[in-house]
């Protein structure tokens, strides 16, 4: 059997490439302020997407607020939101990966930065 991954799990593995292609940028030194806010916002749309796919598979819905909350401040956002869109201790759990999440995010960073540092 074939596994297809679904909409969300391709967004969360396109955050982890865009957090590798930004330790690959930062140690190549070609990255400025333009670059990381670029890539800050990329990070707040994907959010923006997961949460958007997650809320196809329940009763709840991303509201436009919520929205500009998950562009703005992508972590602000996403905690409003899942407790929005679950029970307190299905939040919770969800809070505790969605920060688990967050810290591969900060490891596939280390990764692009050390892959291309090692080379040189």
């Amino acid at each position: 059997m074939r596994w297809v991954p679904s909409r969300k799990t391709i967004v969360l593995l396109l955050l982890l490439v865009t957090y590798f292609a930004l330790g690959v940028i930062d140690t190549l030194s070609i990255s400025g302020q333009a670059t990381k806010i670029g890539f800050s916002f990329l990070s707040s749309l994907l959010v923006a997407q997961w949460c958007y796919q997650d809320s196809l598979t329940r009763p709840v819905s991303v509201t436009r607020w919520n929205l500009w909350l998950l562009v703005i401040t992508s972590a602000l956002g996403l905690l409003v939101y899942l407790f929005r869109s679950r029970s307190m201790g299905n939040a919770m759990i969800a809070v505790a990966k969605s920060t688990a999440f967050f810290l591969a995010m900060i490891v596939s960073y280390a990764i692009g930065f050390i892959v291309v540092e090692s080379a040189n």
